[in-house]
C-alpha cells in the first residue's frame, strides 16, 4: 500500500471516531484533519488513544519527557532505538499474559516475534535499561516482572485500605427473619455485607454453597428498607454467563468490562457519575484479573459507590494477568465472609468436594468411588462403568480384548457410551467436561453419532461452525502472528474478514471481506487487539442435538456456553430452543455473525465453571497435552460441579493425583517480591501453634498472677526455651497495618527461687517488616489503649482488665481491623487520636521491598569475570542468535520459576523450622536438624529477629 504524503479533510461521526478509521486517514496522507461534531476534548481524548492516532504534542512530550513541542522534538530526535522500546513494550504485554514473572530471554524472544526488524542489541540495552530505571524489577533465579504490575495490585489493596469505614451502614442489623434456614456462612456473609461501614467486602464462597441463595437473603433484607435509603443493586461478573446468573436472582447485571467502558466514557465526556446509592455485586471475582479489578475499584470509588466482591479462589483463574482476588483475601485490609457449609451435593459428595479444598486429592476419588454409578438411570443393556472411577489405558492385547467384547478402548470412548447409554431425562441432566478442546470435539463428535444411530436424533446436516481460535496476547502486533493465521477468519468491529497474505517488506497484512472487498491493516504500527479470530470447521447436527453458543452476542440475544436443544433444521437455517423451553432463537447458516455455534454436550472446565447439574461426566487425564490441563483447580471445578453423582475417567489416576498435588498457578507481584517476608510470617504462625496458651502451663500461670494479668484475657503464650535462648518466653501475636497476622514478638521469661517467674524486658521479633501490632489483651467493654511498648503494655492491661490493649512496637499510626485483634475497635486514648488526626495527611508512597542479590554459583561467579574481562578489552557482549534465545526458553523455560518456587515453599512449616527461628539446632528434637555454621548465619540474617535490651526501669 502506497503512503501518501497529500493532505487529508475527514469529516468523522462519533461512531467513526475509531482505531481501524485512524488507521485509514494515516495510509491516506501526512497532514490529516479531522471534522466532527465531537466536542474538542472528547475528540482530543479519543485520538489520545488510538495507536494508530495521537496527538503529536502528548505523544512526543510524553515519550521524551520534555516539555513544549519544540524541546520534546529535539530529545526525540536523540532517543535511540525507538522501535525497539515499542516492541519490548508490546512484548511485555504478552509474555504477562503467560505468567507474572518471566526471563529475560522469554522477553527478548516475544519482543523480536513483534517486530524481526529490530536488532537483539537494541532489544537488549531497551530490557537493560528499563532494569536501571526501575521499571522492570529483577528477582531471584533470573526472573523479573514489571514494576506497573506491583504497583497495580498496591492501587487495588489501596482502594480498600481507604474504604474502611468510609460508608454509612446500609443496615443497622439486619431482621433475623431474613436469616432463617440460611447457612453459618450464608448469614455472616450477608451480615457483614449490609451492616459494614466499608466500601469495599468480599465473600469467599466455595462450590455449592449456596451463593445465589444468600444474594437472595440479602436482597430481601434490602427491600424492607425505605425506598429513600434503598440502594440501586447492580451485577457485574466477567462472563455473560455469570451476568445471566445474576439476571435470575432479579438483579440488573452486566459485564465488568461494560461498566469500566461505560465509566470511562462518561467521565471523558465531562460527567462525574455518582454511585453513592449503588450495591454493586461483583461475582465470580477469580476469574478477573488486575487491570480490570484495579479499574472497577477505582471507579467504584471515585463514584462513592460499595461493592461486595465474590468468588471463589479454589476455582480456575483468570486469563488477564493477576489474581486480585487471591490477592486481596491474602494480603489487603478487606472483611471477607467465607462460606463453607456445601449444600448443592449429596452428603457423599459433599465429602469429595470438602477433600478437594483441603487438598486431599487420592481422598476425594475414593470418596466419589463410594457412590455407586448405578444411582444413574440407564436404559436396558446399556454400557455402565464398573465404579464412578475409572482408568482406561489398555495395551495393544488388552484393546483388541475390549473390542472383542465391545467395550471402549479409550476414555473419550467410555465418556460417549456412558453418556448415551443413560435415559433421556439422565442425559439432559449430564455434564460433560473435557480439558482439552480436541477431546471435547471428539466426544460430541462421537455422542452426535452414536445417538444418530440410535434414532435419538432426526436428519443429518453439514453446518458451518466458527470455533475460536487461541491467540496470545498482542500476537496479532506482529507480521508472524498475522501469518499463522492466514485462511481464518478475523472479527474486527463486527465485520467478518478472511486473512489474507502478509507483506514482509512494507509490513501490511492483507484482509478480504465475504463479496471481496479487501482491507489493509499494519499489524505493528496499529492496534489490532480487537481482532478475534476463529476457524472455519463443518460439523454434523442432526434435530435434538444439543447445542451451545461459543461467543456472545447481545443484540442477537446469544449467551456464550449457554446449552440449546435443535428443534429445526435445514440447509439455510436452524431453530434453537433453550433448555427450560422458554426461549428460541433461529439462525442463518449462512451469516457468519450467526456461526457461533458447535455441538454442545461436552465442554471445558472454563465453560464449566458456574455451572451445576445433577449429574457430571469428566476426563482427567495425563496423555499428551492432557496433563498440561491437569491442576488442583481444574479438578476442583469439575468434581465441584455436580449434585448426585461424578463420573472420572482417566487414562492415568496415579500420574494424574501427582500432577494435581505440583504447585502450577501463578503468583501474584507481592509474592514474589515480598517471598522472604511471607517466609518469616509463616516461621511465626508455626512457633504461635506449637506454643501454648498461658493458662495451660504453671509458669504461664504464675506470670499472669505475678503481673497481675490474670483478671484480664490475656493473648499471651508460653514458649519454652531453646538452644541459642535458654530461657523460655511470652510470646504475643505481631498484626500487620491492615490487621493481618504477620509475626511473633517473645519476651524473655526469668525464673529464681528469689523472684519467681518474671520478665527480663528483653525481646525479639519475628515476622514481616510490617508485622509491628501486639495484641496484649481481648476487649471485653468495647474499648481499646495503645501502648508504646510492650512494658507500658503490659502495664495497661493490668491496670484495665476490661479493655483492649494493643501494642505499637514501632513506627507510627494504628492498625485496620483492629476488632480482629483484640475484639474493638474503640480508641479511647485522646493522646493517640489527637496524632492520628495530625497524620492524616497524604501517606507516602508505599516502597518496593528490599529483594536481596541472590547468590551466585561457581559458573555464575565464572561467567560474571569473563564478561567483565571482556568489557574491559573493549569487545562487548556478543550479539544472541534469536535461535539460541528459542532453544533457551524451549528448555529452561520452566527451571528458574520452579528453583523459585522449590526455596519458598507455602507448604506447612516442620519442627526443624520452628526450631532454627528458636535457636534451637540440637538433635534431641530432630535428628535431621542440625544446621551448618553457614546455614545459621543465613538464618539469622534472613529471621529480621531484632534482640532490643529494655528493662521495666528503663
Amino acid at each position: 500500500m502506497c503512503h501518501y504524503k497529500g493532505k487529508v479533510l475527514a469529516a468523522l461521526s462519533g461512531r467513526e471516531m475509531r482505531d481501524d478509521v485512524f488507521n485509514t486517514l494515516t495510509r491516506s496522507g501526512s497532514d490529516i484533519r479531522i471534522f466532527t461534531a465531537m466536542g474538542a476534548d472528547l475528540g482530543e481524548a479519543k485520538l489520545a488513544r488510538s495507536p494508530a492516532v495521537q496527538v503529536i504534542s502528548a505523544q512526543v512530550e510524553a515519550a521524551t519527557g520534555a516539555k513544549g513541542v519544540d524541546a520534546a522534538l529535539k530529545v526525540a530526535r536523540e532517543l535511540p532505538r525507538a522501535p525497539a522500546a515499542q516492541a519490548v513494550y508490546l512484548a511485555l504485554s504478552q509474555v504477562q499474559h503467560e505468567k507474572t514473572a518471566f526471563l529475560a530471554p522469554e522477553l527478548l524472544s516475544a519482543a523480536l516475534s513483534i517486530n524481526s526488524a529490530v536488532s537483539i542489541p537494541a532489544v537488549q540495552s531497551e530490557i537493560n535499561r528499563q532494569v536501571q530505571d526501575g521499571e522492570l524489577i529483577r528477582l531471584g533465579s533470573g526472573l523479573m516482572l514489571p514494576k506497573s504490575t506491583f504497583e497495580t495490585e498496591k492501587a487495588i489493596l489501596r482502594h480498600i485500605a481507604e474504604g474502611k469505614g468510609n460508608v454509612a451502614p446500609l443496615m443497622a442489623s439486619v431482621p433475623e427473619m431474613h436469616l432463617m434456614g440460611l447457612t453459618a456462612g450464608q448469614c455472616a456473609a450477608t451480615r457483614m455485607v449490609l451492616e459494614s461501614t466499608d466500601r469495599f467486602t468480599a465473600v469467599q464462597g466455595y462450590a455449592g454453597v449456596g451463593k445465589t441463595t444468600q444474594f437472595k437473603a440479602m436482597l430481601a433484607a434490602m427491600e424492607t428498607l425505605p425506598e429513600s435509603q434503598r440502594p440501586e443493586v447492580v451485577g457485574l461478573a466477567p462472563t455473560h454467563r455469570a451476568v445471566e446468573e445474576m439476571k435470575s436472582t432479579g438483579v440488573r447485571a452486566q459485564t465488568l468490562e461494560s461498566f469500566i467502558w461505560e465509566d470511562r466514557q462518561a467521565r471523558m465526556s465531562g460527567e462525574k457519575p455518582d454511585y453513592s446509592n449503588t450495591l454493586f455485586l461483583i461475582d465470580e471475582a477469580s476469574l478477573i484479573g488486575n487491570r480490570a479489578m484495579s479499574e472497577a475499584y477505582q471507579a467504584i470509588a471515585s463514584g462513592s459507590g460499595r461493592a461486595i466482591t465474590s468468588g471463589d479462589d479454589a476455582q480456575l483463574r483468570a486469563i488477564e494477568p493477576g489474581q486480585p482476588f487471591r490477592l486481596m483475601q491474602q494480603r489487603s485490609a478487606i472483611d471477607t465472609a467465607v462460606m463453607k457449609e456445601i449444600v448443592r451435593q449429596t452428603p457423599e459428595l459433599r465429602e469429595v468436594v470438602y477433600a478437594m479444598i483441603e487438598g486431599q486429592h487420592a481422598l476425594a476419588l475414593e470418596k466419589a468411588e463410594n457412590v455407586s454409578p448405578d444411582v444413574v438411570p440407564r436404559g436396558i443393556g446399556a454400557f455402565m462403568p464398573a465404579s464412578s472411577v475409572e482408568q482406561i489405558n489398555p495395551d495393544d492385547k488388552q484393546a483388541q480384548a475390549l473390542c472383542e467384547a465391545k467395550l471402549p478402548v479409550s476414555v473419550t470412548e467410555a465418556i460417549a457410551a456412558d453418556f448415551v447409554g443413560r435415559t433421556a431425562e439422565a442425559r439432559e441432566n449430564t455434564l460433560i467436561v473435557a480439558h482439552l478442546n480436541s477431546d471435547r470435539q471428539i466426544i460430541n463428535g462421537m455422542i452426535h453419532e452414536k445417538l444418530h444411530r440410535m434414532g435419538v436424533t432426526e436428519g443429518e446436516y453439514l453446518v458451518k461452525v466458527l470455533r475460536p481460535v487461541r491467540v496470545r496476547h498482542n500476537e496479532l502486533r506482529s507480521l508472524k502472528g498475522w501469518a499463522e493465521q492466514t485462511g481464518r477468519i478475523a472479527l474486527i468491529n463486527r465485520e467478518y474478514w478472511t486473512v489474507g497474505g502478509t507483506d514482509q517488506q512494507n509490513g501490511l497484512v492483507t484482509l478480504v471481506g465475504h463479496e471481496g472487498r479487501e482491507k489493509i491493516i499494519s499489524p505493528f504500527e496499529n492496534s489490532t487487539e480487537d481482532a478475534q479470530i476463529y476457524m472455519p470447521e463443518a460439523i454434523c447436527v442432526s434435530k435434538g442435538d444439543r447445542m451451545r453458543f461459543t461467543r456472545s452476542d447481545a443484540e442477537r440475544g446469544y449467551t456464550g456456553n449457554s446449552a440449546w436443544n435443535v428443534e429445526q433444521i435445514d440447509e439455510l437455517s436452524m431453530l434453537l430452543r433453550s433448555q427450560d423451553g422458554q426461549l428460541t432463537r433461529r439462525l442463518n447458516l449462512k451469516d457468519p455473525a450467526d456461526m457461533h455455534t458447535d455441538l454442545g454436550y461436552a465442554v471445558t472446565a472454563h465453560a464449566a465453571q458456574g455451572a451445576s447439574s445433577r449429574f457430571v461426566i469428566t476426563l482427567e487425564g495425563m496423555a499428551g497435552a492432557r496433563k498440561r490441563m491437569a491442576t488442583k483447580e481444574s479438578g476442583y471445578v469439575t468434581l465441584s460441579r455436580t449434585k448426585e453423582h461424578v463420573q472420572v475417567y482417566t487414562d492415568d489416576r496415579a500420574g494424574w493425583l501427582s500432577e494435581i498435588s505440583k504447585i502450577k498457578g501463578d503468583r501474584t507481584a507481592h509474592d514474589f517480591l515480598m517471598a522472604g517476608e511471607d517466609r518469616m510470617s509463616r516461621t511465626a504462625e508455626g512457633i504461635l501453634s506449637w506454643a501454648s496458651p498461658l493458662t495451660a502451663v504453671a509458669a504461664g500461670r504464675a506470670l499472669l498472677k505475678n503481673y497481675g494479668l490474670a483478671e484480664g484475657d490475656s493473648q499471651g503464650f508460653f514458649v519454652p526455651g531453646a538452644r541459642r535462648y535458654p530461657e523460655p518466653g511470652l510470646a504475643f501475636a505481631l498484626w500487620d497495618s491492615n490487621g493481618n497476622r504477620a509475626g511473633v514478638v517473645i519476651m524473655t521469661i526469668n525464673s529464681d527461687e528469689r523472684n519467681g517467674v518474671t520478665l527480663t524486658g528483653d525481646f525479639r521479633v519475628i515476622g514481616s517488616n510490617d508485622a509491628r501490632f501486639a495484641g496484649i489483651q481481648q476487649s471485653r467493654n468495647g474499648d481499646v489503649r495503645i501502648a508504646a511498648s510492650l512494658p507500658e503494655g503490659l502495664q495497661l492491661a493490668q491496670q484495665n482488665p476490661d479493655i483492649g490493649v494493643i501494642v505499637r512496637i514501632e513506627g507510627d499510626g494504628l492498625p485496620l481491623n483492629m476488632s480482629r485483634i483484640i475484639g474493638a475497635d474503640h480508641v479511647i486514648d485522646e493522646k493517640v487520636i489527637a496524632q492520628l488526626a495530625s497524620n492524616a495527611a497524604e501517606k507516602p508512597e508505599d516502597t518496593i521491598p528490599f529483594i536481596p542479590e541472590p547468590k551466585e554459583n561457581v559458573e555464575q561467579k565464572a561467567e560474571r569475570l569473563a564478561r567483565q574481562a571482556q568489557e574491559k578489552s573493549g569487545k562487548g557482549e556478543q550479539d544472541i542468535r534469536p535461535e539460541e534465545v528459542n532453544a533457551a526458553i524451549n528448555e529452561k523455560d520452566d527451571e528458574p520459576l520452579a528453583e523459585w518456587r522449590a526455596s519458598n515453599q507455602e507448604e506447612r512449616l516442620t519442627w526443624r523450622d520452628i526450631a532454627a527461628a528458636l535457636g534451637d539446632n540440637g538433635k534431641e528434637k530432630d535428628p535431621e536438624s542440625e544446621t551448618t555454621p553457614e546455614q545459621d548465619l543465613r538464618l539469622k540474617q534472613a529471621e529480621r529477629m531484632i534482640v532490643k535490651g529494655k528493662s521495666f526501669e528503663d
